[in-house]
């Protein structure tokens, strides 16, 4: 049996509802500013046919996104690419959302390839939203069989955001000017 596959680039899966009251997004839209992006590797078989084997990374941090509120879910927009919080994030197409739950401001997911993929992929993700800070950890486990090789690795990712500002408050109207009283009548003299 092969465990489901995702891309070595470790694009993250995760898939959320909305938060809880008193940790609010605005429907409009946030700017939140990444202030860590760390993916660690565990290779535990690494065929020849595999490619590159997979390395830790850090990186982008103090790049801005924006993060809205879409009905129970979430939205992070980074560039040209919007990951929805109900829909898994791996670039490979075949992972499917398992379950999400959340408990008060903390979410879970898992997601997974079907059974027998050769390129295999399970992850479970947690984000948890605490007032101005979002953070999610995730591990992903890859099994994959290329080339006559297996390929058999662990990321665990770790991402957090802070918030950087929330959306402008809606405008008010425009106030009114109080009513000028017509000027007094004058006599001739």
């Amino acid at each position: 049996m092969r465990l489901p596959r995702a891309t070595p680039a470790l694009t993250l899966t995760l898939c959320l509802v909305a938060p809880a009251a008193g940790a609010q997004i605005s429907a409009e839209g946030e700017t939140w500013r990444l202030t860590r992006d760390r993916v660690e590797y565990s290779v535990e078989e690494w065929g020849s046919g595999c490619g590159p084997r997979p390395e830790d990374r850090s990186g982008a941090a103090g790049r801005e996104v924006t993060i809205r509120a879409v009905g129970g879910d979430l939205e992070i927009s980074t560039g040209g690419r919007r990951q929805r919080t109900d829909q898994c994030w791996s670039d490979n197409r075949h992972t499917e959302a398992l379950a999400h739950a959340r408990v008060g401001n903390t979410w879970n997911v898992s997601c997974a390839t079907p059974v027998g993929e050769s390129l295999g992929e399970r992850g479970t993700y947690t984000v948890t939203l605490d007032g101005d800070r979002l953070s999610m950890r995730g591990e992903t486990r890859y099994a994959w069989t290329l080339q006559g090789s297996t390929c058999r690795a662990t990321a665990t990712a770790s991402r957090s955001y802070e918030r950087v500002s929330a959306a402008p408050p809606a405008v008010p109207p425009a106030p009114v000017p109080a009513p000028v009283p017509p000027p007094a009548p004058t006599r001739p003299v």
